[in-house]
């Protein structure tokens, strides 16, 4: 029955170090003025791919085929990524 105990003070020490390493962020701010709006911004964004399908399939495949890439790039070096391109399918330069 010690560990919730434990826990807890464990998690108070490890938060309050987090805090003091991380900067000072005005998130809140931006959420806030953003929540003024009365929108979102990526509102019209998000309406538009929800109901255009073909349109939301080529942005998921273009997003999963930039993180396939950049996967790619971190993991096996700079000079990998210069066959990822000359290997792309249907001539894609992007």
């Amino acid at each position: 029955m010690l560990v919730p105990p434990l826990f807890v003070v464990f998690s108070a020490l490890f938060l309050n170090a987090a805090i003091l390493l991380r900067p000072v962020t005005y998130d809140r701010f931006l959420y806030a003025f953003d929540g003024s709006l009365g929108s979102s911004p990526d509102s019209g964004r998000r309406k538009l791919l929800m109901h255009n399908y073909w349109l939301g399939m080529v942005c998921n495949a273009a997003c999963f085929s930039a993180s396939a890439r950049i996967d790619a790039w971190v993991s096996r070096g700079k000079e990998k990524i210069a066959e990822l391109r000359t290997a792309a399918p249907n001539g894609c330069s992007c």
